[in-house]
């Protein structure tokens, strides 16, 4: 790209200097030069954007570019007093473009057939982004730009996890909306509860396209289902424009050092889903802990408790190396409700375990438990300028992710407190239902110190969680990543 951006950046001065040449005032011809590459921004911006991806697609319409200024050279340079033996330049660059330079031929994805057996079942270019959709083994899965997963067949069960969990903490889920929809997996698993109404927002439309052509197996009708629309939106811009409230709004996983993203943990945007909360309900904030600092997961907790008076913090998975955690935002200070949604606390969910396996701990916003650090807001954006730094020291080793060591030591300290009987959260709910919360840290530090090679001290938590819950059946083979 160095050298094309050069040629490009030199464009405009090189114009003028022909341009004197023929005569004329320096100003007025500067004025109109300027004048037309400001108007040729603002258009090629328009066109490049709404046309040029959706119709030629991202090779072709590069192709279609460097072929438009190949013409605009031939047309000028016989104007510009140039040499005769410059405008045989733009002759071969054509011949070059569509011959060996021909981009258009490049694929728009990589796949490996080789290594990792990966085959490409469908691609679509849109102006938002390119989406594939590819089948590795049994895993199919979708990837947006070349880069990043939105999910796959291969995670369905976390995935539908995050569906799930929201709609059992809360006593009476009815009307649900969330942020993202992924492969659909998430939202499908809302589904098998009763609930008056679905509405799922993506920003991505191609995504839609994907997720109802691949992924209907596994989305439990979600695109069929008369209680659910699905809306190609952004999901913040959905919640400002919108009349709706909601019982359950939750947010899907996002890649935190993305362009943009950290407006989905600002302060704004809490607000804003604060205020189509229907009394008594609950917000579903999914992080991606194995791409967050210590700090960051600070900032975005900090920023919730600014809104809601108490977070609470479950676990969405038990892994050790790339685990997932829920924090919820309760829009008044409570206790769980043992009969929510009608299940036993003692019954497995979709991730095998029983619910409150996965509760980590609350906080409440009076106690100010993180401390009066600054919060992620759209003036202030912290999250936006942290993350892309965070990435790149943890590349570099300077840096750790919420995950291993550092993450069993926040959830000890939250252990803490509920076995200091200082966790109001569980404080309705009997010694065995209280027992299940702390065991669930056993059995997430067993799965930790496998990953390890620390067999026997994996197999004392596992005999810990096992006491402290009664879940047998489970530990068969249990232990994994």
């Amino acid at each position: 790209m160095g050298p094309v951006l050069l040629c490009l950046g030199g464009l405009l001065p090189q114009l003028i200097k022909f341009s004197e040449a023929r005569g004329g005032m320096t100003g007025s011809v500067v004025g109109t030069l300027v004048a037309f590459n400001t108007a040729g921004g603002i258009v090629g911006s328009l066109v490049t954007g709404f046309f040029v991806f959706d119709y030629l697609g991202l090779w072709a319409g590069i192709r279609c570019l460097a072929v438009l200024y190949c013409l605009a050279a031939w047309f000028w340079l016989p104007r510009c007093q140039s040499s005769s033996r410059l405008t045989v330049l733009p002759a071969v660059g054509l011949f070059l473009l569509v011959s060996f330079l021909d981009v258009g031929q490049l694929p728009a994805v990589k796949i490996d057939a080789v290594n990792d057996g990966e085959s490409l079942l469908a691609v679509t270019e849109g102006s938002a982004a390119t989406v594939a959709v590819i089948r590795r083994g049994d895993d199919v899965k979708i990837k947006i730009n070349n880069h990043y997963t939105l999910g796959g067949s291969g995670s369905r069960v976390l995935e539908a996890f995050q569906g799930e969990l929201p709609l059992l903490v809360h006593p009476n889920p009815q009307t649900v909306n969330i942020l993202g929809l992924g492969t659909g997996i998430t939202a499908g698993a809302s589904l098998y509860y009763p609930l008056q109404s679905l509405t799922v927002t993506e920003v991505i439309p191609e995504v839609i396209q994907a997720a109802d052509d691949y992924f209907a197996d596994y989305t439990n009708g979600l695109f069929y289902d008369p209680r659910a629309q699905v809306i190609a939106e952004d999901g913040r811009n959905y919640l400002r424009g919108t009349a709706a409230a909601f019982d359950v709004i939750i947010s899907d996983l996002f890649v935190p050092w993305k362009a943009g993203v950290g407006g989905l943990y600002s302060v704004e945007h809490y607000q804003s889903v604060r205020a189509h909360l229907q009394a008594g309900g609950i917000f579903m904030q999914w992080l991606p802990a194995y791409q967050l600092s210590a700090d960051s997961f600070k900032t975005i907790t900090r920023t919730l408790l600014a809104v809601f008076p108490q977070v609470t913090v479950w676990r969405g998975d038990f892994s050790s190396r790339t685990p997932v955690i829920g924090l919820i935002g309760h829009l008044t200070p409570s206790g769980f409700d043992k009969n929510t949604a009608g299940l036993s606390l003692q019954r497995p969910t979709a991730s095998g375990l029983p619910l409150l396996t996965h509760y980590v701990g609350s906080f409440l916003s009076d106690e100010k438990p993180l401390g009066n650090g600054a919060i992620n807001s759209d003036d202030r954006p912290l999250i936006e300028f942290q993350m892309p730094i965070n990435q790149r020291q943890v590349k570099a080793g300077q840096q750790y992710w919420l995950a291993g060591d550092a993450l069993m030591a926040f959830m000890s300290s939250l252990q803490q407190r509920m076995v200091a009987g200082e966790d109001t959260f569980l404080a309705a709910l009997s010694k065995a239902d209280k027992a299940l919360a702390i065991a669930g840290l056993y059995f997430h530090k067993a799965q930790w110190l496998q990953t390890q090679g620390r067999i026997r001290a994996a197999e004392l938590q596992l005999a810990k969680f096992q006491e402290s819950s009664g879940v047998v059946a489970l530990l068969s083979g249990v232990i994994s990543e």
